[in-house]
């Protein structure tokens, strides 16, 4: 299958960038590309999968707060409080319960946004120019971008005016690249490539042409998402302060149901009315 194979297209003349994608000038016919999509996959990158529900739900319990709550229903229950237990209970489900809200609400307006941003692009198709979703570009297809235009895939340059983009996400440049058509080393680096435009850079100005090179993840982009992918998430410092501040609250409120549990036994209360005042302590101090 032409494109998509690693192949250093930069390095080649027009005609044999052509050549290679098995494509020509006035660009592929509705069936070549149909055929080429059934092969390649849509042009997109990888999304995170969605996480269950089920498990979306119990993410809501991974607190050293809640850890504290269970606890005490757990021994309310055991003891024969069957109302403090459900109480308690009840009181865990409707904070996890409102989390879960909280997040799947979320996820559905972004969710809709998506649906509402459909991006196409400009293609020749048989010698016409249509406009076609972003998702069903394939290599070989013969791309025409302008001023404004986000680049849907990685291009060999086939023509240019005056064409300039802004690369900055990928070398960190901040002054747009002019672009020409002359080819390059094969070694040359992302920022030399001037003969090439970038899944997801912009054209800040000029107009120009090029065939898709590479679509998806064998972008220079799509390489630089999937190896990000691969990389441990790390807790933000706001996930990480709560955190501590949730251990912090738990350790305080044992700290001081213990004590109240102590002073209590040595002032000749029973164990048992003691026992369940530090239990009350420690649920009421959990905010």
């Amino acid at each position: 299958m032409p494109g998509n194979n690693g192949t250093a297209y930069h390095a080649l003349a027009v005609e044999d960038v052509l050549a290679a994608l098995g494509t020509r000038a006035e660009g592929l016919s509705d069936e070549e590309a149909a055929a080429r999509l059934e092969i390649v996959g849509p042009n997109e990158l990888p999304r995170d999968k969605e996480p269950s529900r089920v498990l979306l739900f119990f993410k809501q319990f991974k607190s050293a707060l809640i850890y504290i709550l269970l606890a005490a229903g757990a021994v309310s229950l055991a003891s024969g409080h069957a109302f403090d237990a459900a109480a308690i209970g009840i009181i865990v489900a409707v904070n996890a319960s409102i989390g879960f809200m909280q997040e799947r609400k979320a996820e559905r307006a972004l969710a809709r946004l998506r649906e509402m941003i459909v991006p196409t692009v400009s293609v020749r198709r048989g010698d016409h120019v249509v406009r076609i979703g972003v998702s069903q570009l394939v290599p070989g297809d013969i791309v025409l971008v302008a001023q404004g235009d986000r680049v849907p895939a990685d291009l060999r340059l086939l023509s240019v005016r005056e064409l300039r983009a802004d690369e900055s996400a990928l070398t960190g440049e901040s002054v747009p690249t002019a672009k020409r058509l002359e080819p390059v080393a094969a070694g040359a680096a992302v920022g030399d490539r001037a003969c090439m435009l970038f899944m997801g850079t912009l054209v800040t100005s000029g107009e120009g042409a090029g065939v898709a090179a590479a679509t998806g993840q064998k972008t220079v982009f799509g390489a630089i998402a999937k190896s990000l992918a691969a990389i441990k998430r790390e807790r933000t410092p706001l996930e990480r302060r709560m955190d501590q501040l949730g251990r912090t609250l738990a350790v305080a409120a044992v700290f001081f149901a213990g004590a109240i549990f102590f002073i209590g036994l040595w002032r000749g209360l029973s164990i048992y009315e003691m026992f369940f005042v530090a239990v009350a302590m420690a649920v009421s101090s959990i905010p």
